[in-house]
């Protein structure tokens, strides 16, 4: 299941942002990337947490879980800013639900790799 879930957060989320991108041509470039941004961002949290798990000695400072709940906050202010962006057209609401079902195990992922898996 893990290997699942990373491989959802580094393959699959990227390209979902990069669909909402390509899908936002009459957009201005800043508001195109904020609407397309929230996919990248909750898959940024697993290679996040998993870096963090990697380099730390000890046990990790309270603080350095703060980057996880900063990418899942923006990657919901972007999936909120995406459904006005793209109000016509519904049928990229569909992948809104891969990522909040990625995102779920992901957050615990991460999170669990920052405290420790032990």
């Amino acid at each position: 299941m893990y290997i699942v879930i990373l491989i959802a957060t580094v393959v699959v989320l990227p390209l979902i942002s990069v669909l909402f991108y390509r899908r936002g041509g009459e957009l201005p470039p800043r508001q195109r990337l904020a609407a397309s941004a929230h996919a990248l961002l909750v898959g940024l949290m697993v290679p996040y947490g998993l870096a963090v798990d990697v380099l730390k000695t000890g046990q990790p400072s309270p603080i350095v879980q703060l980057p996880i709940v900063v990418f899942l906050l923006l990657g919901g202010l972007s999936m909120v800013y995406s459904l006005w962006a793209f109000r016509t057209q519904p049928i990229l609401y569909l992948a809104h639900v891969v990522t909040i079902v990625v995102a779920m195990p992901a957050v615990f992922i991460a999170s669990i790799a920052v405290v420790g898996w032990t």
